[in-house]
């Protein structure tokens, strides 16, 4: 059982758009059992953007984010392949037929090339693969699709603007020496080395940040930082990644 003094003093900060932020939150109390102090403060919001688009002559969509999904047309049966279940499960809420690569982009990469035809080959898809997504992304997914011979094209349809600490948030992180932070992208990353900065040298105290993958890490180590880097890129490792953490606290 961890002792009030440690409960007072070690947090969770959560700086995924809101939405996601809470949900993860919810997730944490419910895996862990002791009370945790968790400090909500979305670094970045999610913005549609102004492009427009259609899914004529598309033959499949590729989702990469919820966001994409947030912000796709109703599918109507179109085939989807989403990089992960969650991602997967709010596609088919939105009509589309979905499939989860369960991992990574690489995985969903892997997917997409095992499933869809080549060109090249005396069955060839009717019509385009439309990437769904958001205006920053990894693993270039239209443009791997096109150099393996599948005629493939974006479609941005949000962004991510960031946004700094509120006064609020400060106070919380003096008030904890010890703070545990999930990061779940690079951008992500980049927002909250970004909003560290920002922040008065005494109002931070040990920050032990959880990377989602290898390219989130990367970001991190760049600024001086040693991420804990979850096994596989899933909601479900990073909870894992985070409950540890706390654990480790009351040891």
């Amino acid at each position: 059982m961890q002792s009030t003094a440690i409960i007072k003093t070690t947090g969770v900060l959560l700086t995924r758009p809101l939405e996601a932020a809470d949900r993860f939150a919810k997730e944490l109390r419910t895996s862990f059992e002791d009370p945790i102090e968790i400090c909500i403060a979305p670094l970045l919001r999610i913005a549609a953007t102004q492009n427009s688009y259609d899914l004529t002559d598309v033959s499949a969509v590729v989702f990469t984010s919820e966001n994409g999904v947030r912000f796709a047309p109703n599918g109507e049966g179109l085939l989807a392949f989403c990089v992960g279940d969650r991602t997967a499960a709010a596609a088919k809420t939105k009509g589309y037929k979905a499939r989860s690569a369960g991992g990574a982009v690489q995985d969903l990469l892997q997917m997409l090339f095992d499933e869809l035809p080549d060109l090249r080959t005396e069955d060839p898809i009717t019509g385009d693969v439309l990437h769904i997504r958001g205006q920053d992304t990894v693993g270039d997914v239209s443009h791997q699709l096109r150099s393996a011979g599948i005629p493939a094209r974006d479609a941005v349809v949000y962004q991510q603007v960031a946004q700094a600490f509120q006064d609020e948030h400060a106070v919380w992180l003096k008030a904890h020496t010890h703070v545990i932070a999930p990061v779940f992208s690079p951008k992500s990353a980049s927002a909250l080395l970004k909003a560290l900065e920002m922040l008065p040298e005494s109002a931070l105290g040990r920050i032990d940040l959880v990377a989602m993958s290898a390219a989130v890490g990367d970001v991190l180590e760049k600024s001086g930082y040693q991420p804990e880097i979850v096994a596989q890129p899933t909601g479900a490792a990073m909870l894992k990644g985070v409950t540890d953490r706390l654990r480790a606290c009351s040891a």
